[in-house]
């Protein structure tokens, strides 16, 4: 096989193979948050505000975008001024699989999850808006790792199959 068949798998397997894992940061019941202190946290945590007007955190000395957090509510963007933002009572935190910093990816989800719960008096909840017990993240941790031993797999199989 020459080397543009193999790269076509390579690129076919990565596009393919995306996936996300989110979690939903909500206020309290019956509040919102602050628009100013979601700006201030996302820049505090190294997020960037992108020209998709959601927030980024990109994997160091990389362009790979490791994190998004987009608002709940659609049209699931913020206004570039936060004063203009009408108020939201929950955010998406979205992980980009597969990972591209290993563990370390993993580990600065969990650190920002809990940066976000803290800092925005909010509750980590899944799709259904049900809060996430520790449990929950373990499993959802688990199936990450699940998910990258498969995929890691399937493209060493791929190449070695396309370079015997």
């Amino acid at each position: 096989m020459d080397i543009e068949q193999s790269t076509l798998i390579w690129i076919a397997r990565i596009v393919f193979a995306v996936l996300t894992a989110s979690i939903n940061v909500m206020a309290r019941p019956g509040r919102v948050f602050d628009n100013m202190q979601i700006f201030k946290v996302m820049h505090e945590l190294g997020f960037h505000y992108s020209e998709n007007r959601v927030f980024e955190y990109f994997v160091p000395d990389s362009k790979y975008i490791a994190f998004s957090i987009i608002d709940i509510r659609k049209p699931h963007y913020f206004p570039e001024d936060p004063q203009a933002m009408r108020s939201t009572n929950g955010l998406v935190a979205i992980m980009q699989l597969p990972i591209a910093d290993g563990d370390g990816q993993v580990n600065y989800f969990h650190l920002l999850l809990s940066v976000l719960d803290e800092n925005l008096d909010a509750e980590l909840c899944d799709r259904r808006r049900n809060p996430l017990k520790s449990q929950h993240l373990y499993a959802m941790q688990k199936e990450i790792e699940l998910f990258e031993q498969s995929y890691t797999s399937k493209i060493q199989h791929d190449y070695q199959t396309h370079n015997d």
